[in-house]
């Protein structure tokens, strides 16, 4: 519930940001730079912004912010030879869905308006799972090895090079 909370103070800026390539590194800048930790207590990380839009989790994918509670959309295997478990998604047609209204924090045009970004963003696959090589590329990436790893001992804050 915690994490509800930091993302009701930050909605307005959530809605302007959500329409720019740096959504997710200015919301992620922002908690830092008031020092709210994340909801396991460490830093904030993209993969808690932006989660996984197939499994639901992550700030932009968890349903629970529109008001609807998903129950059963995993399940869990024992792996027989390491005795580890492993995620498994369950179809669709066996989620259990509530709506919950009380905990909608997020409106349907911003919750449309991200779903519609991911799309956008989204690397297609082949029928073998192999992305468009070409297409990742394109992207964004570090030019150096520890680019964007190195961060403030005081303020979290990343370095840089002049």
């Amino acid at each position: 519930m915690r994490a509800i909370q930091i993302l009701s103070n930050l909605l307005p800026e959530l809605r302007s940001l959500c329409e720019t390539t740096t959504a997710c590194s200015a919301g992620k800048w922002r908690v830092r730079q008031e020092r709210i930790p994340a909801p396991s207590g460490g830093d904030w990380c993209f993969s808690t912004i932006n989660g996984n839009p197939k499994r639901g989790n992550g700030i932009l994918n968890n349903e629970i912010y529109v008001g609807k509670i998903v129950w059963n959309r995993q399940r869990f295997v024992k792996e027989p030879d390491t005795g580890m478990r492993q995620a498994r998604p369950n179809p669709e047609a066996q989620w259990v869905i509530q709506e919950a209204p009380e905990l909608r924090i997020i409106d349907d045009d911003l919750w449309q308006a991200v779903k519609a970004r991911q799309q956008e963003n989204k690397i297609e696959r082949d029928d073998h799972g192999r992305a468009n090589v070409s297409a990742i590329k394109s992207r964004r990436r570090p030019k150096y090895l520890f680019s964007g790893l190195t961060k403030c001992a005081c303020c979290g804050g990343g370095y840089s090079a002049i």
